[in-house]
């Protein structure tokens, strides 16, 4: 076999295995979808138990693109989120009935009641079924077999990639305690307002 016909072959051999390699990662890629999907609407319905059920979840790509080495998807969570606990039963709501509770003049145990009740009208006057979308970003590393998901935090034009479970974490669980105590405040302030 002379020169050229080795040269061919082994550019042949080297074909052949980077489309190997390539199809090998786009396979990772594309079935990482289903399991980004049951991540994300397993932490979106984490962090809304007990207040809304999250129906007809999807998620999909809305863009792709390849950074250093990762293929980036923008992708959108969507579902119906169906309101299961009475605005009554809010724990900012329960905080300021608390704090009208305490109250000893008859005047302002009323007063106090007509701040809440317009508190109550305004979130009885949402919708009980609402399809909201959430967006996010999943960082896929072809060649390690890992992907990260991220949040787009925007603020002031500036995009920043925040890990998707610590955002919601810092930002859609419900801390009842304080929320108690922000109803409770809440309706001092308000009644304060209502006497100046």
């Amino acid at each position: 076999m002379n020169k050229a016909g080795v040269k061919f072959g082994i550019i042949i051999i080297m074909t052949v295995m980077c489309l190997a390699g390539c199809s090998k990662e786009k396979a990772f890629v594309d079935s990482c979808d289903s399991e980004i999907a049951e991540q994300v609407t397993s932490i979106m319905q984490e962090f809304q138990k007990g207040r809304y059920n999250l129906e007809n979840c999807e998620v999909f790509v809305t863009e792709e693109s390849k950074k250093d080495g990762y293929v980036v998807r923008r992708m959108t969570f969507q579902a119906d989120w169906k309101r299961v606990r009475e605005p009554i039963d809010d724990p900012l709501i329960q905080g300021m009935l608390q704090a009208r509770d305490e109250l000893e003049s008859p005047g302002e145990k009323e007063a106090a009641g007509k701040i809440i009740n317009g508190y109550l009208v305004e979130m009885n006057s949402e919708p009980e079924s609402e399809r909201i979308e959430t967006k996010f970003v999943a960082q896929i590393s072809p060649g390690n077999e890992t992907w990260e998901l991220f949040y787009p935090f925007v603020q002031e034009g500036k995009e920043t990639l925040v890990p998707f479970q610590e955002y919601a974490e810092e930002n859609w669980s419900e801390d009842a305690e304080k929320q108690m105590q922000e109803g409770r405040q809440q309706r001092g302030r308000d009644f304060n307002a209502m006497h100046v």
